[in-house]
């Protein structure tokens, strides 16, 4: 079975707006005629005429300038760069415009009025002007439409990109808060908390209160790239003094730091993973 290709969105609204275009000027000819009482002088045939060459001039002068602005970048321009082109590209649209209108007309009265005589020059004299204004009309809205479009894909993309961002970003954070926390740990201290309420309770809301500083540091401390050693020491005291309450007799520590070195900048929690990895493989077994 063969799939069938749909049309693209581009050329969807391409058709749709020029054909609604050619369906409006086509009725504005009808309620002119009949306004005027000469309704029955309203040809079909010059219509479908008109209502064909019109939509062929439109999607032929704005698609060539959808290849243009594709091939030199011009959908991904700044708004300031953009203005500069812009302005010279649509004067040149609505040339091309009055010169393909202009031949549309002249060929629709040779044609279909035979008694037209009028040269070409002639008729292009007389009408050039309104005929460049409406060129100039025309592809400036449909230029500005086209930007603007393009324009809310872009900034469509970078919100996605900038949400995909924070979410890899959140990942990350959460991965780096996994690796930090170790739930063993946590799990022990607050057993160790448990046992502690009913026979120390003193002891037990000291553990409290350390468990918490280790859970403020750990949560909020992944941010900062960057820390004193004098808060890394504290946090690693905090760390052993709550362990000890675990292990008692079996954990003796001494912290011991020259004087002058405590504002030294290291990576947040780099001593108290050695100093956790020493606990776990130290006296743990």
């Amino acid at each position: 079975m063969t799939q069938q290709k749909s049309i693209s969105l581009y050329w969807l609204c391409q058709l749709i707006g020029w054909s609604a275009a050619g369906l409006f000027w086509g009725f504005s000819a009808w309620m002119q005629m009949h306004a005027g009482g000469h309704s029955g002088q309203y040809s079909y045939t010059l219509a479908l005429f008109h209502f064909i060459l019109d939509i062929g001039i439109g999607i032929l002068i704005t698609h060539a300038y959808y290849r243009f602005a594709h091939r030199f970048n011009f959908t991904h321009l700044k708004v300031q760069k953009m203005a500069v082109r812009l302005i010279p590209a649509v004067l040149l649209m609505g040339v091309c415009y009055m010169l393909l209108v202009a031949g549309k007309l002249y060929a629709a009265r040779y044609y279909f009025t035979f008694a037209y005589s009028e040269s070409f020059w002639t008729f292009f004299r007389e009408n050039y002007l309104v005929l460049l204004a409406t060129g100039i009309r025309l592809m400036a809205i449909w230029v500005l439409a086209f930007h603007l479009y393009h324009y809310a894909l872009m900034e469509i993309g970078t919100a996605t990109d900038n949400a995909r961002l924070q979410v890899v970003a959140r990942d990350a954070q959460l991965q780096q808060l996994s690796a930090q926390l170790n739930p063993h740990f946590f799990f022990n201290s607050l057993n160790s908390v448990k046992a502690l309420t009913n026979t120390n309770p003193a002891k037990a809301r000291r553990a409290i209160d350390l468990l918490s500083d280790l859970l403020r540091a750990t949560l909020y401390g992944g941010n900062v790239s960057l820390m004193s050693l004098h808060d890394e020491v504290n946090l690693v005291t905090d760390y052993l003094e709550l362990e000890k309450i675990r292990f008692e007799e079996r954990l003796q520590f001494t912290v011991d730091m020259e004087e002058g070195v405590e504002h030294y900048l290291i990576p947040p929690l780099s001593i108290q993973t050695l100093v956790e990895n020493a606990i776990k493989h130290g006296i743990t077994q």
